[in-house]
């Protein structure tokens, strides 16, 4: 309609502009006359284009209104329809929400019947153990009675036991005072027995050999043997080693032949180690080892050893041979860890 309306009025502006040219072309007045005459119908045309146009303008907005209401109808419609799907997706999950609460519904039902149920059997459980508890209470109390018709009878027979004790008490007061006096002579006797005994057994002891322990070993020794090597331990194990490196030498020297020679050659030799008689140490180990390769302590006499080397600076080779020996004879021994260590920093 606009595009109509537009060609219209170009084609009004053309023709005033031609009879406008026409008129100045023609100068006479014939010419003008008729140029006067045909403006009332350019006038007339130009009213109608104008309502024409007013129409145009009426019926397009009409038409965009009856879209505008049209599209409003849709729009309700589709928000009708919308709402539509909602309720019904809500209605349908109402429905599944309902099947679900019917279903658990059941479900606790069939769990309480069950639960009904067990309590009806732990109920009957109960009764029957209720009836037997009362039979074991009717036989407790035949068995309390029982016992304190026992315990009456025992009362009596200790009446009478006591009386019967009571009677032998006064024979054994008599009897008792006999066997006094046959007590007093024979302490008298055993005292004379045990003086002569005394003097016999301390005379026996400080010249016959007894059997002693040293060192997992058992051997015999005189009793003076045995104080001296004692002695000179003792000394040693309160650290004065100076003192009981001169109780040793003088054990060896008084008893050459000992039982106790290969023990108190092995603490000789650890007293010399300890005041720093390397040589005379390695000397008494050595002989403790000639003496008794199978001694408690030889593994440990062994690795003294091979200290002393150390500290006498002998060459590496020799210490290292005295550890791979002790290691070799006595691999069982915590010594020989000892020695394999040291043997492990020596290379």
């Amino acid at each position: 309609m606009a595009a109509f309306s537009m060609r219209w009025t170009a084609a009004l502006v053309l023709m005033a502009v031609s009879l406008g040219a026409q008129a100045s072309l023609f100068a006479d007045d014939e010419a003008r006359q008729e140029i006067i005459k045909l403006r009332p119908q350019v006038e007339n045309l130009r009213r109608s284009l104008a309502v024409v146009t007013e129409e145009l303008r009426k019926s397009e907005e009409a038409r965009r209104s009856s879209e505008a209401q049209q599209s409003q109808a849709q729009a309700q419609q589709q928000r009708a329809q919308a709402q539509q799907q909602q309720a019904q997706a809500q209605l349908q999950e109402e429905l599944q929400l309902m099947r679900n609460a019917m279903a658990k519904s059941a479900d606790e039902q069939s769990q309480l019947r069950r639960g009904l149920l067990e309590l009806a059997n732990q109920l009957e459980f109960l009764r029957r153990e209720l009836a037997q508890l009362r039979g074991e209470k009717e036989e407790m109390v035949h068995f309390v009675a029982k016992l304190q018709r026992d315990l009456r009878d025992m009362k009596r027979g200790q009446a009478d036991l006591q009386m019967a004790i009571d009677g032998m008490r006064s024979n054994i007061d008599g009897v008792q005072r006999n066997v006094d006096g046959l007590q007093r002579n024979v302490d008298g006797v055993q005292r004379n027995v045990n003086d002569v005994s005394s003097g016999v057994e301390a005379r026996i002891r400080r010249i016959e050999p007894v059997k002693v322990n040293v060192d997992g070993r058992e051997i015999e020794a005189l009793p003076a043997e045995i104080s001296a090597f004692d002695a000179a331990l003792a000394v040693m194990r309160k650290g004065e080693f100076a003192a009981a490196r001169t109780a040793f030498e003088q054990f060896q020297a008084r008893y050459p032949t000992s039982g106790y020679r290969s023990s108190a050659l092995y603490w000789l030799g650890n007293a010399q180690y300890a005041t720093g008689q390397y040589k005379e140490a390695v000397g008494s180990l050595r002989r403790m080892l000639q003496l008794a390769p199978d001694h408690p302590r030889a593994a440990e006499a062994m690795l003294t050893i091979a200290n002393c080397q150390i500290e006498l600076k002998e060459p590496r080779a020799a210490v290292r041979r005295t550890l791979e020996d002790l290691v070799k004879s006595y691999p069982q021994d915590e010594a020989a860890a000892t020695a394999k260590e040291r043997l492990s920093k020596l290379k």
